[in-house]
C-alpha cells in the first residue's frame, strides 16, 4: 500500500504504475509520431508533418520516400538510425525538403537522411 495524499491509500498495481508512469512524464512532454512503409503512424513524411503540432518528433523508418515535403512548423524530424531513410523527388520545380518555419530540426548524430534530387523520370 501506497499513501498518495491525506487518507488515500492506493495498492501497488497496473493501473498504479500507469498511473505513476505518467505522473513522472514531464508535463508538455512532446509526442512522438513514426512513419513506416508497414507499421507506423503514417506510410509519407508530409503525412506526419500534417497532423504533427509543433514541438513533436517524427520518427522516419529506414527506406526510399518519393515526396517533396514542407515543414511549416516546429518540429523534429529524424530518422531510426537503424538503416539509411532516403528522401527524394523527381519533380525539377519543388524543392525536395522545404523547411517553412522556425525551429524546425532535420536529423540528429546517427539519425541523418539521404535527401536527392532525381532527373525527371528516374525514379
Amino acid at each position: 500500500m501506497y499513501r498518495l495524499a491525506k487518507d488515500r491509500m492506493v495498492s501497488c498495481s497496473g493501473g498504479v504504475v500507469l498511473l505513476l508512469a505518467l505522473l513522472i512524464m514531464p508535463a508538455g512532454a512532446a509526442a512522438q509520431i513514426t512513419v513506416c512503409g508497414v507499421g507506423g503512424d503514417y506510410t509519407t513524411i508530409q503525412d506526419a508533418i500534417d497532423a504533427a503540432t509543433g514541438g513533436e518528433t517524427i520518427v522516419v523508418c529506414p527506406g526510399d520516400y518519393n515526396e517533396n515535403i514542407t515543414v511549416d512548423k516546429a518540429l523534429t524530424i529524424v530518422s531510426d538510425g537503424t538503416g539509411v531513410a532516403t528522401i527524394w523527388s523527381d519533380a525539377d520545380d519543388t524543392p525536395v525538403v522545404l523547411i517553412a518555419a522556425d525551429g524546425v530540426t532535420l536529423g540528429a548524430a546517427g539519425q541523418g537522411f539521404t535527401i536527392e534530387q532525381r532527373d525527371p523520370g528516374s525514379g
